[in-house]
């Protein structure tokens, strides 16, 4: 009976880690960052369907939706499109490109070039853990 015990355990052991890494798609998941010279803050909850990408932006009052998304997986090259309101209250096409990396962490990054407005800058989205 001790053995059937110590053999449980030890399952169970091997078990935990595994049912906690399967966290899905790369992608999928709250995405934080900042873009332009006032650090405009960002959340992206992103979703993933297998051929597009969509989700929620700045999620609360005033937040949007993503207008287009796409994923080229081959390189982990990422391309959204959204409206989007500053924090000063100006409105536009807001355009993020960039490629993810570390893409088995929990805390993987999306790092690329943001466009608004006529300017331009980089950028880096890290995503959240438990999201």
């Amino acid at each position: 009976m001790t053995h059937l015990r110590i053999t449980f355990f030890l399952l169970l052991l091997v078990a935990v880690p595994v049912v906690q890494a399967q966290e899905g798609h790369p992608l999928v998941g709250t995405w934080q960052g900042s873009w332009g010279e006032n650090n405009n803050f960002l959340t992206i909850i992103m979703n993933w369907d297998g051929q597009r990408i969509s989700g929620l932006v700045n999620p609360g009052p005033g937040s949007t939706e993503i207008a287009s998304g796409t994923l080229d997986s081959s390189r982990w090259h990422v391309e959204l499109e959204m409206p989007l309101t500053n924090d000063t209250g100006d409105s536009g096409d807001f355009l993020l490109e960039g490629e993810m990396t570390n893409i088995t962490s929990r805390t993987r990054e999306i790092n690329g070039t943001w466009r608004y407005r006529g300017d331009s800058g980089s950028f880096t989205l890290t995503r959240q853990n438990g999201a």
